[in-house]
């Protein structure tokens, strides 16, 4: 299992993006239904930002699993995050599609319209890469 830090500033609609960088690649790219943003435990991520290693990401599958907890967000009362994770370089080199790379994945608000500072922990499970 991996962990690391992630966080976004926002201001005046624009588009918000996070990078998460794994120090140790993935044996494979992760599908959409293997990340997740999580803003209170669920079955996949039973962590939290405070502490994504006590409780790992469930990987049932054993394909990965990466979970993006949310752990504080100052803004405007009533103000959402709607995290989406990408892969990196997908659709031709510029766009983005859902899931995460070997190497990590980015954090974008899909709306663009947060207006705070918003951020926290991840943790990513999966089998190692093949041996050289």
């Amino acid at each position: 299992m991996l962990t690391g830090a992630w966080r976004l500033n926002g201001f005046n609609g624009d588009t918000e993006q996070s990078v998460l960088s794994c120090p140790l690649p993935l044996a494979q790219k992760l599908d959409s239904g293997d990340t997740h943003y999580v803003t209170s435990p669920t079955a996949e991520c039973p962590g939290s930002a405070a502490d994504p290693a006590t409780n790992p990401p469930v990987d049932a599958d054993n394909d990965g699993e990466l979970c993006v907890y949310q752990g504080y967000l100052l803004g405007a009362p009533g103000t959402e995050v709607n995290g989406v994770i990408n892969r990196v370089g997908e659709l031709g080199g510029f766009g983005f599609a859902p899931g995460a790379d070997t190497a990590g994945a980015i954090v974008t608000d899909e709306d663009g319209e947060v207006n705070a500072w918003v951020g926290g922990t991840w943790a990513v499970t999966g089998p190692p890469p093949p041996a050289p």
